[in-house]
């Protein structure tokens, strides 16, 4: 699998990988879905990117704003988008608090980010300044037991900077302001590949599905996002390669 940037963009019809782009999107549309039970003033997006994920939140919240640290990703994430506004921000050296008063965000979606960040508390700690009590966290980390290591400790990962072990990313949660209602899992992404790999070597099928063009469509990838990649509590939930959380400030 080759993923030669930070970001993932699920629409990108020319990559392949469409069981990274269904894990990725499906995780949006459960911020999506919980959002639009009660609606938001002003939602954030961390780690935005193209902004495939704010374009399936702008159609339940009232307001949205996008970060990221990546120019080129925020320019497409500019063509794509209809009233949310950017800011290129690298969060390892400038605060949330910079750009948002106390009080004034009532959701957040920081999915596969905090991994990029050199010191995680910090941004918590600012997160839960700028979050309105009662507002939502909705966050997800990868799963440790699927982050490689290198000899000197540190994540084999060029792009992460930082491994959670298990429990470790409730505990900064849940010491900085937040409390944690649910952790949900994808099992079902880490499974089919798998599946499709083995199948594809027995040569029971001639070639992989997911990698045919007509895969790699916005309805297709859409559709298996919820079919396959929609979080869930799970009992298998230790198969998915990251761990969802859904917080609420306090």
């Amino acid at each position: 699998m080759s993923l030669p940037c930070e970001y993932v963009d699920p629409f990108k019809e020319d990559d392949p990988n469409l069981w990274v782009k269904i894990e990725h999107l499906g995780r949006y549309m459960l911020a999506r879905d919980l959002l639009a039970e009660k609606g938001s003033k002003l939602h954030l997006d961390l780690g935005c990117a193209t902004g495939y994920g704010l374009r399936e939140m702008e159609g339940v919240v009232t307001k949205s704003l996008g970060m990221d640290y990546d120019a080129d990703a925020l320019k497409i994430a500019e063509s794509r988008l209809e009233k949310s506004k950017l800011i290129h921000i690298d969060l390892d050296n400038e605060k949330v608090t910079s750009h948002l008063r106390e009080g004034s965000v009532t959701s957040v979606t920081a999915f596969e980010f905090m991994e990029h960040l050199d010191v995680v508390e910090n941004l918590i700690d600012d997160l839960h300044k700028v979050m309105a009590k009662g507002g939502k966290l909705i966050a997800s980390v990868p799963n440790h037991v699927f982050e490689k290591v290198g000899e000197n400790g540190n994540p084999m990962n060029p792009h992460h900077d930082r491994i959670f072990k298990e429990g470790e990313f409730k505990e900064i949660l849940e010491q900085r302001g937040f409390k944690v209602e649910k952790i949900l899992g994808q099992p079902l992404v880490g499974d089919l590949p798998l599946k499709e790999k083995k199948l594809t070597k027995k040569k029971i099928i001639s070639q992989k599905p997911s990698r045919l063009p007509v895969m790699q469509t916005a309805d297709v990838v859409r559709a298996f996002a919820y079919m396959f990649a929609y979080p869930e509590e799970s009992m298998e939930i230790h198969k998915s390669y990251a761990y969802t959380f859904v917080a609420t400030a306090v």
